[in-house]
């Protein structure tokens, strides 16, 4: 999260409406039923990792595996990712690769990702800290080890620079969910040159190119049964998906895909997904649901859509990046605490009942948290990058980023 990455962006006064739908061309508009949809997956990522390990005695599998499926939705960030920085960037850097556009872009990248992704690094190692404080006055001796095991000094150097993704790990390190961003800074900083080289593939040449990156999500999941691979093919995860999500986007521009734009058809689609992952079908099979939503959504101008541009959903979709980020610490915050009082974490301590009432208080601290940092933190330091000096100076200077055809479109 996901990435990752929300689907929206100042828009200029001459913006297309949500409905201004060209037959044969691009999606238009506000895209709200993607951000939403962002949302909502950076909310059943929390699920999968709030129940589980966590909360052991609240054992969904029992009854469904949408839940215990729900790491395939970094996967869906990543389709989305690609799709979007398509939809907002593509036209310009298939023109000519420019160093100018794109350090203005890749700048802009950072500072959509970068502020809120070190403001929860800083947390951990507060939380890190707070454990040497409590051992120093006898509490939690032999419990925690601060700063060891996947939480070193090495690593948090690494998770600053933004290397942590192509470096080879045992484990996930400091904020697990945050190996996808890392991840997506990869994707980021490929992506001008991709889609210079995608301008000039046509016909067959898609469907070869999408073959390929097909193939190697195949070999790098256990042929197909395990999507789940984070700390060790991570990066090739997510650049096979964004790499998919761009050649999405192409497709989403012919004709044939507002086929697939109905109420009927993009419902019949939700509840397919909503099927496999229940029963909890091989994972290759459900990546390309998550394909043919985003294009059926992203063209839908029906009942469907919406419903998923309601404003809660759609505020869901805009904090869903500190959503994603945010609910690891609160976890270990919540560990840590039952730790230190009673040297056990909580989860095996509580049954159902315990269970349910602790996942949705924690879900609820997780949400507001969410929207806090989104106001006071991410889309504050965003801006105050954007209007820096340095910005200024040694960015924007003489350059700009010429988007596509809607600008309320970005991760």
């Amino acid at each position: 999260m996901i990435p990752s990455h929300v689907l929206r962006q100042s828009a200029s006064s001459s913006a297309p409406s949500p409905t201004a739908r060209s037959l044969g061309g691009p999606p238009t508009g506000q895209l709200d039923a993607l951000t939403a949809l962002r949302g909502l997956a950076a909310l059943i990522v929390v699920l999968y990792h709030f129940t589980g390990g966590f909360l052991p005695n609240l054992n969904l599998s029992e009854t469904t595996q949408f839940v215990q499926k729900g790491y395939l939705w970094v996967d869906l960030f990543f389709l989305l990712s690609g799709f979007i920085m398509m939809h907002v960037y593509g036209r310009s850097f298939g023109q000519g690769w420019d160093w100018g556009r794109t350090r203005t872009y890749l700048f802009a990248r950072f500072a959509r990702i970068y502020p809120l992704h070190a403001v929860m690094l800083m947390g951990f190692v507060t939380l890190e800290l707070v454990k040497m404080g409590l051992q120093a006055v006898g509490v939690g001796v032999g419990v925690f080890q601060p700063f060891t095991g996947e939480r070193t000094v090495g690593w948090l150097f690494a998770h600053l620079g933004m290397l942590h993704a192509v470096l080879p790990a045992d484990s996930l390190t400091w904020n697990g969910p945050a190996w996808s961003i890392g991840a997506e800074w990869v994707a980021y900083l490929v992506f001008p040159l991709a889609a210079l080289a995608m301008a000039g593939v046509r016909g067959i040449g898609h469907w070869l190119l999408a073959g390929a990156l097909a193939v190697l999500l195949i070999v790098i999941t256990q042929g197909g049964r395990d999507f789940d691979v984070t700390h060790t093919y991570g990066v090739w995860r997510c650049l096979a998906g964004f790499g998919l999500g761009m050649l999405l986007y192409r497709g989403a521009c012919h004709p044939l895909a507002r086929r697939l734009s109905s109420d009927a058809v993009v419902g019949a689609m939700l509840l397919a997904l909503a099927a496999a992952m229940h029963l909890g079908v091989r994972d290759a099979a459900i990546v390309p649901l998550f394909a043919l939503l985003i294009v059926g959504l992203a063209h839908n101008a029906g009942r469907v859509s919406a419903a998923l541009s309601a404003r809660a959903l759609v505020f869901l979709g805009v904090v869903s990046y500190s959503v994603y980020l945010s609910h690891m610490l609160v976890l270990e915050i919540v560990n840590a605490t039952s730790r230190a009082m009673t040297g056990e974490p909580i989860g095996p301590m509580l049954g159902v009942a315990g269970s349910v009432a602790v996942l949705v208080a924690l879900v609820a601290v997780v949400l507001a948290l969410s929207a806090w940092l989104y106001r006071r933190v991410e889309a504050p330091a965003r801006q105050a990058l954007r209007d820096s000096a340095f910005a200024r100076r040694y960015v924007d200077a003489g350059t700009s980023v010429r988007p596509g055809p809607a600008r309320r479109a970005t991760t």
